[in-house]
């Protein structure tokens, strides 16, 4: 098959009816459960050349006060949803009544490896667009460097791309749970990367209803359809920093926040005082002894470099704060 094509599908033109490949829990279900594989068997209900295979989902809610259920199915002309199109790399001549055997796999990785150089948006590749992620900080993001010592990462556990739409989704899954279980000014969470990739996509189809016989170019270049970050093994993904007592609610919203990303990530309690690059213990001693200057959320070290009678009195002294980057005190 070639790549999938989202596009509203004619219900004249289908040649078979549905199977079902599975059925999720999202209470229940994990991240893992949805790369998976099924078999299928489609029936044809009249003689015709088959091109590709649809895919839809039914969408049920139960556990509210009333049950609700619709479907996305081609059959459903009042709705608004698109369906997944996997075209086959040839044409299938086929009567009413044979069948149609496979097995639908769904790795989760269209755009998941790393391949090639990186493709920025350029005067060379126009027609981008935006990001969905259009805010990197949100909490008290103008808390000083004091305020929150504690800092939590998230580190990326697999060279992959992340599309835009992940991070947004991951900061506002993070962002919600600290609120609500933390507080709104006691945290501050910060998105580490930026979807600069640009991804592309060979679309076959440009309008509901057209020729099904279109199949376009194989392995043609495609345009831009959204961007996404390329991150590497140990890259930090996002960080909160907040008090020591809520550390826990920080965990917990960075481990909600892992559910919208694919491959593997690790969450990991930072050595360091909130986003600066001093351990804790450097910090709170060279902050006696007045060596580290705020500079919003981070902090700069002061040596014994420099002319004298640019420095405050507090702020001159003798020996450096580091020899061969090892704290004097050390």
């Amino acid at each position: 098959m070639q790549e999938p094509l989202v596009d509203t599908v004619d219900p004249d033109q289908v040649l078979s009816q549905p199977c079902l490949v599975g059925t999720f829990d999202l209470n229940t279900m994990t991240k893992e459960d949805a790369a998976f594989s099924a078999p299928f068997t489609l029936v044809a209900t009249r003689n015709d050349y088959v091109h590709a295979l649809v895919a839809y989902f039914d969408v049920s809610f139960t556990a509210c006060h009333k049950p609700i259920s619709f479907s996305t199915s081609p059959a459903c002309r009042t709705t608004h949803w698109k369906q997944t199109v996997l075209y086959l790399e040839d044409t299938v001549a086929i009567c009413q009544g044979e069948a149609i055997t496979g097995v639908l796999s769904c790795p989760a990785r269209c755009y998941r490896q790393i391949k090639n150089k990186p493709y920025p948006k350029s005067r060379f590749c126009r027609g981008v667009p935006d990001p969905k992620i259009r805010i990197y900080d949100v909490g008290a993001k103008r808390a000083a460097v004091d305020s929150y010592p504690f800092c939590v990462h998230m580190a990326s556990w697999e060279k992959e791309n992340i599309s835009s739409e992940a991070l947004e989704a991951a900061r506002i899954a993070a962002n919600k749970y600290m609120v609500k279980n933390a507080g709104k000014d006691t945290f501050h969470l910060r998105v580490r990367v930026h979807p600069f990739h640009v991804l592309r996509i060979n679309k076959m189809l440009s309008c509901a209803g057209a020729d099904r016989l279109q199949t376009g170019m194989r392995g043609a270049f495609g345009k831009p359809q959204g961007t996404c970050a390329r991150v590497s093994i140990g890259q930090i993904l996002l960080s909160i920093r907040c008090k020591d007592i809520h550390r826990a609610q920080a965990h917990e919203a960075l481990r909600r926040a892992k559910f919208k990303f694919p491959g593997r990530q690790k969450i990991v309690d930072s050595r360091n005082w909130g986003f600066t690059k001093f351990s804790r213990d450097d910090y709170i001693q060279w902050k006696k002894e007045g060596r580290l200057v705020n500079d919003g959320v981070n902090a700069k070290l002061l040596g014994n470099h420099g002319r004298v009678h640019a420095r405050d009195p507090d702020h001159i002294f003798e020996t450096p704060a580091r020899n061969c980057n090892i704290p004097m005190h050390a």
